[in-house]
């Protein structure tokens, strides 16, 4: 919970961006708003990161019942895991914004490759496992996927021709 906030937390700069970069695309003209919002999407995050790493066990015994205190050493990394999804949040409404739908499919292929991942690289949470084996290596599937997810939406990103609007000069 306390590590998914990041991206609940980021959120919304994406929310704000998307239609700032949709008007921009339809009026012709550039929008910094994408840069901005990954900028400051990734202080936040590393922000939020680092707080959590540092008060993990502090923030599980005032809000949650003192039997999740254990799980403190798993916050940190799902914490770490989380951020490029954050980014990754960015990247793709920026894609989506620009109307570049090509890493759909690619973006989809990693999620699944995840799920199979899973499914493949926990046999801990099979009967007789070792199921906290198992929560640290699911965190770290979770951080290993959600960086293939943001390099996948940094390559569509930044690999394509910039944007240009119809009757308009190609960017230099």
């Amino acid at each position: 919970t306390l590590a998914r906030a990041l991206v609940t937390f980021t959120a919304p700069l994406s929310a704000v961006m998307f239609p700032l970069l949709v008007r921009a695309g339809a009026q012709g003209t550039r929008s910094e708003a994408g840069t901005l919002t990954l900028i400051a999407t990734l202080v936040m995050g590393v922000g939020g990161a680092v707080a959590l790493t540092v008060l993990a066990g502090f923030f599980l015994r005032l809000g949650f019942s003192p039997k999740f205190a254990a799980a403190a050493p798993l916050v940190p990394w799902f914490a770490w895991g989380m951020l490029p999804l954050t980014l990754t949040n960015v990247l793709v409404a920026q894609l989506f914004a620009r109307e570049r739908y090509a890493a759909a499919p690619w973006l989809a292929l990693t999620a699944l490759a995840y799920a199979g991942g899973l499914w493949m690289w926990v046999p801990e949470f099979r009967p007789g496992g070792d199921h906290l084996a198992g929560f640290v290596r699911v965190t770290h599937l979770i951080g290993g996927f959600n960086l293939l997810l943001l390099a996948v939406a940094a390559w569509f990103t930044w690999r394509s021709p910039k944007f240009e609007v119809q009757g308009s000069k190609p960017a230099a």
